[in-house]
């Protein structure tokens, strides 16, 4: 009696010198997909390891010769599939063409992908094969989510914020306005000043945490997204009123009040907060996100931690501020800036000490603008380095032409005030020795003025720019003294020569001497630090008298001399001497 062997994965005998069959065994037992042949009655004919490891099936219960169907059934029981889909797939079992899809299997709380391929046999029954393709699926799986998802807060980004915003949007008019909603654009204030000082580390730092602040200030319904740089957007669907969209801005403003302890740094900062109210006037998202932002730069202009609601006067005063930003790129190529110069005089000698520069644009249309419309602009928009160079430039130029005519002994000075941008630029010792070669100027005889504001965003670096300008010979004096938040402490760090008083100060002083104390004070300050003292807003006789008893040593205003165009200065140096 023949002793012959069969493999339980096929239906052929070992010893069968078949060829098909040692070609299918071998077929079987060496490819990586999961393969089952099936008969026309559904018994199974062939089948191999792999299959059974893709369907997590103990051995023994896929053999050959048993009913493929019931097979199905365990495989259902394991992986947890739901009967419609075992009823679906035993009947797709008798179709007649080839086909192929992609299903899921859970096993063991292990989320599975499979693809099935389908190909029946012309004996009426059919091949199947089963390939893993987890690693695909989760590859994809994540890429559309970082597709839709900002790589360093774990955020919603712009893509799917808008995408979320279109879809409220398209719902809110196919309900007729019922389902209101709001966006809310937001900003962080000084975050450029933050990373600049401490590094981008910590400054994405702060992006993290700001964002999970934020997230913890709105509704599991409702959108958080970061849209990227230091800007972030709130989308708040299903509003019942306006008090609901206030108390959330509200939220954010207080969540923020707070230091940030970001890696041992304690960090101030705060959120600017724009929103536009959900309106049949929308169609698309980008409408929607365009008038939060215009709101988001009048909360801006308001002050740091603000908010502001769109209206449709906002769009008008941001089109026409667009349009000035427009024309202020062409303002110094096409001679439209000019300086004026206001005297600064000896309130002991009452001599001429030099002059304090003044710029005005001659717009072609609207004319003539003063620095507080345009130069926070220029500031906002990168062009405040090529203003404030030609600003530079021309004061030096023509206070060389000032000291040549009227020579004095020290020589007349010039006073030039600085922008944030120019102070913290990188060559702006550059700049300036570039200038003070180019006009032939003693750097002695030029005077910046910078704020304490400007000093206080960050010290250390203020102080480092300070002490290199001063080794030039340049003086420094600090304008609109007390008005920011130096302290003592920091004052005695600062190279300066004088402390402007703010002319806010100047203006309170009564005929009576009162409200004299701050200035009494900044003056026995600047004292104790060989500071001068220069009074600004010199307008009325009594405020000049109080000047003077409080011994402080310069003043300038339009009671001693108005600020004029270069061409004037002539006539009214004339008229000094004979008033002299």
């Amino acid at each position: 009696m023949e002793n012959k062997t069969t493999d339980r994965r096929t239906m052929f005998n070992k010893d069968d010198s078949s060829q098909t069959a040692e070609m299918l065994t071998i077929v079987l037992n060496n490819i990586t997909q999961g393969m089952i042949v099936v008969g026309s009655d559904y018994a199974v004919l062939a089948f191999n390891e792999q299959f059974e490891e893709l369907f997590r099936l103990q051995q023994g219960t896929v053999e050959v010769g048993r009913d493929f169907r019931e097979i199905l059934k365990v495989w259902a029981d394991v992986t947890g599939q739901t009967r419609d889909i075992l009823e679906r797939t035993i009947r797709e079992l008798a179709l007649p063409t080839p086909f192929k899809y992609e299903f899921q299997q859970t096993i063991q709380g292990i989320d599975q992908w499979r693809l099935l391929t389908h190909c029946p046999l012309p004996s009426k029954g059919f091949v199947r094969t089963y390939s893993d393709i987890t690693a695909r699926k989760k590859a994809d799986e994540q890429h559309r989510y970082d597709a839709f998802h900002d790589p360093l807060t774990g955020l919603p980004n712009r893509a799917l914020f808008m995408d979320r915003l279109q879809h409220v949007i398209t719902a809110s008019q196919r309900r007729h306005g019922a389902s209101n909603y709001a966006v809310f654009f937001l900003d962080i204030d000084r975050f450029k000043i933050i990373n600049d000082t401490h590094g981008h580390s910590i400054g994405d730092q702060l992006l993290v945490v700001v964002g999970r602040k934020l997230a913890d200030c709105i509704r599991p319904g409702d959108t958080i997204a970061r849209l990227g740089g230091d800007e972030f957007a709130v989308l708040l669907q299903n509003i019942n009123d306006l008090a609901y969209t206030v108390s959330v801005a509200e939220r954010i403003r207080e969540k923020l009040a707070d230091p940030l302890d970001i890696k041992g740094h304690k960090l101030f900062t705060s959120i600017s907060i724009g929103i536009a109210l959900s309106s049949k006037s929308y169609e698309r998202a980008e409408q929607v996100l365009r008038d939060a932002d215009i709101a988001m730069y009048e909360a801006k202009e308001r002050g740091n931690a603000s908010y502001e609601i769109f209206d449709i006067k906002l769009h008008a005063n941001i089109l026409d501020r667009m349009q000035l930003v427009d024309d202020l790129r062409g303002s110094v190529d096409n001679k439209e800036l000019t300086l004026f110069y206001q005297p600064i005089i000896d309130l002991n000698t009452q001599q001429l000490i030099g002059f304090e520069a003044l710029v005005r644009w001659n717009h072609p249309t609207r004319g003539l603008i003063y620095p507080m419309e345009f130069i926070p602009l220029a500031e906002e928009h990168g062009l405040i380095y090529q203003i404030g160079a030609w600003i530079l430039h021309e004061a030096c130029r023509e206070l060389k032409l000032l000291q040549i005519r009227y020579p004095a002994q020290p020589p007349l000075s010039m006073s030039i005030n600085i922008s944030g941008r120019q102070f913290s630029q990188q060559d702006l010792v550059g700049v300036l020795s570039g200038v003070l070669t180019e006009t032939g100027v003693d750097p002695l005889s030029l005077i910046l003025e910078i704020t304490e504001s400007m000093i206080m965003e960050n010290v250390g670096a203020a102080v480092e720019t300070m002490n290199r300008l001063r080794k030039m010979g340049i003086h420094l004096h600090i304008d609109d003294f007390g008005t920011g938040h130096s302290s003592l402490s920091y004052l005695q760090l600062f190279p300066v020569s004088a402390l402007k008083i703010d002319r806010i100060f100047i203006s309170k002083l009564t005929a009576n001497g009162g409200n004299q104390e701050i200035i009494t004070h900044i003056v026995a300050l600047a004292k104790s630090l060989n500071f001068e003292v220069i009074a600004e807003g010199i307008e009325k006789e009594h405020q000049l008298a109080n000047i003077k008893n409080l011994r402080c040593g310069y003043g300038q205003g339009f009671l001693l001399a108005r600020p004029m165009a270069f061409t004037a200065i002539d006539a009214w140096m004339q008229e000094q001497k004979h008033q002299a």
